[in-house]
């Protein structure tokens, strides 16, 4: 939402970051632009929408009836960032975005630490592959400064970096590999998961 201070300047009124989010709550709401893929809002929210109800779990930054701010954990029963079966009580976070104008304002970090801190994540471990490719397309950031942004988000959410497997290392060798296992998580199935995706 919008409002106007003293001296008529506009400002963004900070949105309220939500988890759950469920299907049903993103139908209600208008997807604002270029928070996440495809850059046609109509159909992000179609993709959001059906993510949610197929168990991928989600929070969101709401300012009015607007969904400015996303960030998504899909579960996976085999890998697509390396092509390796994944362990059970394994999930990918697959989406991660806020509108252009509430960017730079902490709320990245609002989701995925939302994401981070859910009862269900004590049991899980979330996977994150951040890529070049990984960018507005209209106002793309330069390359180091959304490498350095990635890093951060993820280090203070708990994620541990990993060595990128040697398929993806062929392709993309500065990409950023992270895994977060929650505090429930034994460490036989942090084993697991390190050897599914590395071969280590």
């Amino acid at each position: 939402e919008r409002s106007l201070l003293a001296g008529g300047h506009e400002v963004v009124a900070a949105p309220e970051v939500v988890y759950p989010l469920t299907a049903d709550l993103v139908e209600r709401l208008e997807l604002a632009p270029r928070v996440v893929a495809p850059a046609d809002p109509s159909a992000a929210r179609a993709l959001l929408v059906r993510a949610l109800g197929s168990g991928a779990r989600g929070s969101g930054a709401i300012a009015g009836s607007r969904l400015v701010g996303v960030a998504l954990a899909a579960p996976t029963a085999h890998g697509p960032l390396t092509g390796h079966s994944l362990p059970p009580g394994s999930e990918a976070l697959v989406a991660l975005g806020v509108s252009p104008d509430l960017r730079r304002r902490g709320i990245a970090q609002r989701l995925l630490d939302a994401l981070a801190s859910a009862p269900e994540a004590r049991a899980l471990q979330t996977v994150a592959l951040i890529t070049p490719a990984e960018r507005d397309p209209v106002a793309p950031a330069p390359l180091d400064v959304r490498q350095a942004v990635a890093a951060e988000l993820l280090a203070r959410a708990g994620f541990r970096p990993l060595v990128l497997p040697g398929a993806i290392r062929a392709a993309d060798a500065i990409a950023l590999f992270a895994v977060r296992s929650g505090s429930e998580v034994p460490g036989d199935r942090v084993r697991a998961l390190q050897q599914a995706l590395t071969g280590r």
